[in-house]
C-alpha cells in the first residue's frame, strides 16, 4: 500500500503503477530536440523538465502566429506559436516532442530546410 503523502514525496516516475517506458521514450525524446534545436543558429532554450514539449525562442521571430501558419502550410510541421500561451511567449515555439524517432528527424529536417529559405531581414 501506498500512501498519498509518500507519492508526492517522489517523482511520479518512480510510482509503482507508472509505466517507466514512456518516461524512458520521452527522455529520448527530450535529448533529441534539444540536439536538433542547439544545431539552428538564433535560437536558445532551457532544457526542458518533467514536460513533453519544448519552448525554444528564435531570434527575430516577431509573429509567431503567422510564423508557425506559414511553416505547416509550406512544410506540413504544426508547431505551437509561442503568443498562444500569453503575450510574453511571443518569439517563442512550442514543439512537442510525444512522437516517434523518425517524426522529431522530419520535423527538424523541414524546419532546418525552412529556416534556411527565410529571408535574412531579421523577421524569421
Amino acid at each position: 500500500m501506498i500512501l498519498a503523502d509518500e507519492v508526492y514525496e517522489r517523482p511520479v516516475y518512480d510510482a509503482p503503477s507508472c509505466p517507466r517506458e514512456p518516461y524512458v521514450l520521452y527522455t529520448q525524446r527530450r535529448a533529441q530536440v534539444m540536439t536538433a534545436l542547439s544545431a539552428l543558429p538564433g535560437v536558445s532554450l532551457p532544457e526542458p523538465q518533467d514536460t513533453f514539449y519544448a519552448f525554444p525562442q528564435f531570434e527575430g521571430l516577431t509573429d509567431s502566429t503567422a510564423f508557425t501558419a506559414r511553416l505547416v502550410r509550406e512544410t506540413g510541421v504544426a508547431l505551437a506559436p509561442g503568443v498562444g500561451f500569453g503575450a510574453a511567449g511571443e518569439g517563442y515555439l512550442r514543439w512537442c516532442f510525444a512522437s516517434t524517432e523518425q517524426t522529431v528527424a522530419r520535423t527538424h529536417s523541414r524546419l532546418r530546410a525552412f529556416l534556411d529559405g527565410q529571408p535574412s531581414s531579421g523577421h524569421v
